[in-house]
């Protein structure tokens, strides 16, 4: 029990963190305080530490000797190199999974409708379940690496699209409108087409990200 309590807490400070990183409280750079976190969370340091080890490992933080963690700076960098490796790694999904039930094709739907009328648009819990549309899309490919990088990717991504607010902005329309084009190609039958749509949605989320997060970008010197 006191396992599975640790590790709830671990979860919980890693939260509180990726949040405050994404949202902007933590600027680039800035050094992240375990006793500070502590005592804002009521929680003991260890399971504060485990969390923010996780938070290395997607790319949020950066452990430094004697100098402990610190907030990754946003970089164009890492942008334009994350979001064609998400695209290619969803598009070899795509290519192995099975043609959707109608169970699964109302499901995306749905979530689709939920993402469009999210009263906070440009909030966590419509990322996520952007997130989560693509996810479902490729749940029956076979190929379960694939899926765990997939995985790790966009805990990646998340940070960008958050700082970005990509789903405050009139373009949030075409994403949505870019869903339903691939899924009413996979729907029909016609994977060819659906792989299309998928890679020109990458493509626009890369550009609308690159052009909306300049001004938080850090100098190429950080890279």
């Amino acid at each position: 029990m006191a396992r599975i309590e640790r590790s709830l807490l671990s979860q919980s400070a890693k939260n509180y963190v990726r949040r405050a990183v994404a949202s902007g409280a933590f600027g680039g750079d800035s050094h992240v305080s375990i006793s500070r976190i502590a005592e804002e969370l009521g929680i003991s340091p260890t399971p504060i530490r485990e969390g923010l080890v996780q938070l290395v490992a997607e790319g949020f933080l950066e452990q430094q000797p004697n100098r402990g963690f610190h907030v990754l700076p946003l970089s164009q960098r890492e942008v334009a190199e994350l979001y064609p490796i998400g695209a290619a790694l969803e598009d070899l999904g795509l290519r192995d999974t099975p043609f959707l039930c109608p169970n699964r094709v109302a499901e995306l739907r749905c979530l689709n409708d939920r993402i469009k009328e999210n009263p906070e648009p440009g909030g966590e819990a419509t990322i996520l379940d952007n997130q989560e549309w693509h996810r479902l899309l490729l749940e029956g490919c076979g190929n379960q690496q694939l899926m765990r990088m997939l995985e790790r990717l966009r805990a990646r991504t998340f940070r960008y699209e958050y700082v970005c607010h990509t789903f405050d902005r009139p373009e949030r329309a075409c994403q949505i409108a870019r869903h339903e084009k691939i899924l009413a190609a996979f729907e029909g039958g016609d994977r060819p087409r659906a792989r299309a749509e998928l890679q020109q949605h990458w493509q626009e989320n890369l550009d609308l990200v690159i052009t909306t997060a300049k001004s938080v970008f850090a100098p190429p010197e950080h890279h």
